[in-house]
């Protein structure tokens, strides 16, 4: 999603696409998995998550953001870290970027497809809904997308 441009920008577009995949692996791997967020948190790489965070590569941080809320889970040691390492504000910016994603598609598909169709609309939206509830936590409604 980032541009590249130069001799080196196909390297780095490639170096990026594999930065996010590792990231993703390393989600999935500590996703409920005590052993593999410990084995993380015994690393020290609590620090250098959070820097991702800040990736202008717009898919790292989405990524990352999941490996910090899995290691989060793992301990109240590494919960105070994070919120010591400054994970907290990142965490929000990571999240409201991805609730504004959301928004614009959603945006976008009403207007385009489905305002000719209330019963798809009404899908749709329940889908928007759970999708909204999954990133930012249930029974949080943001404004642009529960005002359709």
């Amino acid at each position: 999603r980032s541009a590249t441009s130069g001799p080196g920008g196909e390297h780095s577009e490639k170096l990026q696409r594999a930065q996010v995949e590792a990231a993703g692996a390393l989600r999935a791997l500590t996703f409920n998995n005590a052993e593999h967020q410990g084995e993380l948190i015994d690393a020290g790489v609590l620090q250098l998550l959070v820097d991702m965070l800040w990736s202008p590569n717009l898919d790292l941080p989405e990524q990352v953001a999941g490996i910090v809320m899995n290691l989060a889970e793992s301990s109240e040691s590494s919960r105070r870290t994070l919120v010591k390492l400054g994970a907290i504000p990142v965490l929000v910016k990571v999240i409201r970027c991805k609730v504004v994603m959301v928004s614009f598609v959603v945006h976008n598909l009403k207007h385009e497809k489905l305002e000719s169709s209330p019963e798809a609309l009404a899908t749709f939206q329940g889908i928007v809904q759970r999708v909204v509830a999954n990133i930012v936590g249930e029974g949080v409604q943001p404004k642009d997308v529960s005002t359709f």
